[in-house]
């Protein structure tokens, strides 16, 4: 059995390495709302907040989880959407190399 070739192709990224992506800013956003939650759960936990100051960290806490899952999953998808794009032309197709040899002249 020989492997199939993927035309060059790189493996599919392991679920780690899709999620773990210290150059993209979506992944510190997700880290950020984990930290938070974390946070807002040690604050519920104390018991030392009022009820209206419970229900508000609460409903708060449940927007953080839902805002970090929803990182989580632009993550796990692999568009971000949040990186710089220096390579994007105005007008240019999708997949469309902009570089052009040397001895083509426009």
């Amino acid at each position: 059995m020989s492997i199939p070739d993927n035309g060059g192709m790189s493996p599919k990224p392991s679920a780690f390495e899709r999620l773990y992506q210290p150059r993209e800013p979506l992944f510190w956003v997700a880290v950020a709302f984990n930290l938070l939650g974390a946070v807002m759960l040690l604050a519920l936990q104390s018991g030392q907040l009022n009820p209206l100051a419970q229900w508000l960290t609460a409903l708060l806490a449940l927007s953080n989880n839902a805002l970090g899952s929803w990182a989580v999953w632009r993550l796990w998808r692999g568009d971000s959407g949040l990186r710089r794009r220096d390579d994007v032309a105005v007008g240019v197709p999708c997949g469309v190399s902009q570089d052009r040899p040397h001895d083509e002249q426009p």
